[in-house]
C-alpha cells in the first residue's frame, strides 16, 4: 500500500512539473512564432518608414494623444497637431479631425490627407488634430478643448471612418472561467478554439437587432457633432471615408486577413448606416465611402483601412468637388449645406 502511495505521489509531482512547463512553454512559443512572422515578413511601403518614433498616450475624454516627435517622416507638436510638411498658408485655416485615416498612419507627413487638401486649396492651412483610434465624440471633445484654448478655425472637417462600428462589431475573443486553472486543462481549450473555424469568437453584430442598435448610436454621434458645430457657429462637414467594409470594390488582399464572419457583419452594419443616413437626409454629411470603387488599383493598404498618397489625393479631390464652393473660405457669409449630402 505504501508503495502505491509513493508512486501516486511521484506521478502527481510529474504532472505538476509538466503543467508548469506547458504554462511557460505555450505563451513563449506563441510569442516566438508571432515575432518571427513579423521579422520575416517582407517590408512594404509602410514597413520602410518603421515608425519607431511614433508613441501615443491615453488621455481621458479624447482617447489617444500622439506624443511630440520630430523625424524625417513624422512631426507632431506638443498640442497633438501633425505637420503636413508644408509652409502654412496666409489664407483660411481649418481643423481636420478623425482617427488614423485622417492622421495618416504609417505614411510621411507630405502623404497625408491634410497635406493633399492643402495642395489642392491654394493658401489654405489644414491643422490636423486627428489621432489613431479616436471615435466621433472623442474628436469633437478635441475640438471643444481647442476652442477653449482660443483656436477659432474658419472650417472644421471630420473624416468619419466608423471607429464606433469597429469598436462595437469586432469579433470578441473567447473568455475563460479562470486563467489560473491548470495549463493542462486551459491550454487544450485555447488550442481547440484557435483551430476551430471561428476561433471560438463571439460576433456582437451578427443579429439584425444588434446592427440596428450600433447604427442608431452612430447616427446619434453624427447628429450631436453637427449640433455642436452649429452651436460654435463654424462651417462643419462630416465625410464618410472609404474603408474595407460596405464597398462595391473592396481590397480582397486586406480583407482576407480578417475572419469572414467579421467581414460579413461589418459589411452589413456599414451598409445599413449609409442607408439610414440617406433616408434621414442629415445636412452636412458627405458620403465618399465609395470613392475608390472606380479606381483600377485598390488604394486601401491594410486591415486598418489606411490609404497611400494617391488615395489621399483622390479623396482630397472628391472632398473639394463635393463640398459647397465657399466651405474652405474665410469665416463669415457662411452658407447652409445642401439639404441632402449623403448620396454618392
Amino acid at each position: 500500500m505504501r508503495r502505491f502511495a509513493i508512486l501516486a505521489g511521484q506521478l502527481l509531482i510529474v504532472l505538476f512539473l509538466i503543467d508548469g512547463f506547458v504554462d511557460f512553454a505555450y505563451p513563449t512559443a506563441r510569442f516566438v512564432i508571432t515575432r518571427g512572422r513579423a521579422l520575416l515578413a517582407p517590408e512594404g511601403p509602410e514597413g520602410a518608414n518603421r515608425w519607431s518614433e511614433f508613441v501615443q498616450r491615453q488621455v481621458a475624454g479624447v482617447g489617444n494623444m500622439p506624443a511630440p516627435v520630430t523625424s524625417p517622416v513624422l512631426n507632431v507638436d506638443a498640442t497633438g497637431r501633425r505637420s503636413t510638411g508644408q509652409t502654412p498658408g496666409s489664407g483660411p485655416s481649418g481643423l481636420l479631425l478623425g482617427c488614423s485615416q485622417a492622421f495618416g498612419f504609417r505614411v510621411p507627413d507630405g502623404d497625408t490627407f491634410a497635406a493633399a487638401l492643402e495642395r489642392r486649396l491654394s493658401g489654405v492651412t489644414v491643422m490636423s488634430f486627428a489621432a489613431p483610434g479616436r471615435n466621433t465624440s472623442q474628436s469633437m471633445t478635441q475640438w471643444l478643448k481647442l476652442d477653449e484654448g482660443g483656436i477659432q478655425p474658419d472650417f472644421v472637417l471630420m473624416l468619419f471612418s466608423g471607429v464606433e462600428i469597429v469598436e462595437e462589431c469586432w469579433a470578441i475573443a473567447p473568455t475563460y472561467r479562470s486563467e489560473r486553472r491548470p495549463a493542462l486543462i486551459r491550454v487544450p481549450e485555447q488550442v481547440s478554439d484557435l483551430l476551430s473555424s471561428d476561433g471560438g469568437r463571439n460576433y456582437p453584430c451578427a443579429s439584425e437587432e444588434a446592427r440596428n442598435w450600433v447604427v442608431t448610436r452612430s447616427i446619434y454621434e453624427i447628429r450631436s457633432a453637427i449640433a455642436t458645430a452649429r452651436d460654435l457657429d463654424t462651417r462643419f462637414a462630416l465625410v464618410l471615408a472609404p474603408t474595407l467594409y460596405g464597398n462595391d470594390a473592396p481590397n480582397e488582399v486586406s480583407r482576407s486577413q480578417i475572419d469572414p464572419e467579421t467581414i460579413r457583419t461589418m459589411d452589413l452594419t456599414v451598409r445599413e448606416l449609409r442607408r439610414r443616413l440617406v433616408a434621414e437626409r442629415i445636412p452636412g454629411v458627405f458620403d465618399l465611402s465609395g470613392i475608390f470603387d472606380k479606381q483600377s488599383e485598390a488604394r486601401i493598404l491594410d486591415t486598418g483601412s489606411h490609404f497611400d498618397r494617391q488615395g489621399a489625393e483622390i479623396l482630397a479631390q472628391a472632398v473639394v468637388e463635393r463640398l459647397p464652393a465657399d466651405f474652405f473660405s474665410k469665416a463669415g457669409g457662411q452658407s447652409a449645406p445642401p439639404a441632402n449630402d449623403v448620396t454618392r
